[in-house]
Parts: structure tokens; C-alpha cells; sequence
């Protein structure tokens, strides 16, 4: 039995149950070959949860939130939910000092950059200051790289796609940020502590910029 979350905020403030590391555990192995969060933990086994330094708690959430947000149209590549398609595509996540993320390393396995990323520099889906997309921005960049394990590369130059068109990396990006704006469930994307639209807002911001910068096929 999981929490029923009044809002994702409400989610994000908590750390994940042991309930919910155990099923994120079952489908995704996360290693961690570089933790800048650690050693101080913001989880603890003792409360209910599991002993995780903020990195780790930040992984933990950004594939729990893909269970989390309930879309009210299917996604446009896949017939499954968002959780079901990436735990179907994605074997483990290793967390490297590395000059950009990328797949694959080894059948499955994706490496995030750690560092000034902005999902370690805001505890929230959004950061309020704008300086970065917060852990809506780690879910993307999941699911951008999960779409290269598929056998989707980058088909322009700059680790662009040619053509929205495609269905490749970027084309998934867009349709996520897309379908956070107009079919996630406005009560549930509500801040606590900011404008009542500002997730919604940010993310057809960012739809709108990947659409416009992240391919060479206008």
C-alpha cells in the first residue's frame, strides 16, 4: 500500500516510504559511483524509509513521480504508463562524474552527470527561483535517455534529432513536458508555496524551447 498524495508536492516534501524504495528497487538498480550528497542522510530506515542521502532520495523520487502523475491521455509512444514503459525499458541508472549523461552502459543502463545538475540544486520539481527545472528536468533527461536504449540517436549534429517526426530522444522530452501542461491533473500539479499554475506554466515553457532549439527540422 503506497500514500495517497493530496499533490505532488505533498510527495516531494516526505521521503519515499520503504514501501516505495523496495518497488523502485525491484525494476531499476541504482548505483551510484559518485554521490556529492553524501555522507549526510535526509531519509532514515528508522522513519519508515530507507537511509538516503539527498542524491539518492532525489533518484528514488524522480522515478516514483512517474508513477505519481496521473495523465488523463495515453502517451503518444507507448500503449503503457509512463512507470511501466521506463521500468520495461530501463535495467539500472549509475550516477558518474561525467561531461554529459548518456546511454548506454552496459544492455539497459544509463549514466546521469552528477554535479551542479539542477536536480541536486532544488529540492523541488521546480525550482522557485528559475535557475533550474528542478526534478521535473531529472524525469526528462530519464526518459530522454531511456528512448536511446530503444535505438533512438540523436540524427543531427549537437546531439540534436532532424525531425520532431522521428519519435526520437527530444520528441519524447517535448511529449512529456507537453503532457504535464495539459493533461496532468491541475490539483494534484498545485505548488504549495507559489502561483497555482507554475508547474503547469514551466513545463509548456520547457516544451516550447525543445520544440524550438532541440531540432534541426523546424
Amino acid at each position: 500500500m503506497f500514500p495517497d498524495d493530496a499533490s505532488l508536492d505533498a510527495a516531494l516534501v516526505r521521503c519515499p516510504t520503504a514501501g516505495e524504495v523496495a518497488l523502485v528497487d525491484s525494476v531499476v538498480t541504482l548505483v551510484y559511483d559518485d554521490n556529492p550528497s553524501a555522507p549526510a542522510l535526509v531519509c532514515h530506515v528508522e522513519d519508515g524509509s530507507a537511509d538516503l542521502t539527498r542524491l539518492q532520495e532525489r533518484a528514488y523520487q524522480a522515478v516514483l513521480a512517474m508513477r505519481r502523475i496521473p495523465f488523463d491521455a495515453p502517451l503518444p509512444w507507448t500503449e503503457l504508463s509512463l512507470f511501466d514503459w521506463f521500468a520495461g525499458v530501463v535495467n539500472g541508472i549509475t550516477f558518474r562524474i561525467t561531461e554529459f549523461s548518456y546511454c548506454c552502459d552496459g544492455p539497459g543502463v544509463i549514466v546521469i552527470k552528477t554535479g551542479s545538475m539542477g536536480y541536486l540544486m532544488s529540492d523541488l520539481w521546480v525550482a522557485r527561483d528559475g535557475t533550474s527545472s528542478g526534478l521535473m528536468g531529472l524525469v526528462a533527461l530519464l526518459i530522454h535517455e531511456a528512448r536511446h536504449i530503444e535505438g533512438f540517436s540523436h540524427t543531427c549534429a549537437d546531439g540534436k534529432d532532424q525531425a520532431f517526426e522521428e519519435m526520437g530522444s527530444w520528441a519524447l522530452v517535448y511529449l512529456f513536458y507537453l503532457w504535464l501542461a495539459e493533461h496532468a491533473p491541475g490539483d494534484y500539479m498545485t505548488p504549495v508555496d507559489a502561483p497555482a499554475d507554475l508547474y503547469i506554466r514551466t513545463a509548456r515553457f520547457w516544451a516550447d524551447g525543445t520544440l524550438k532549439y532541440q531540432f534541426c527540422t523546424p
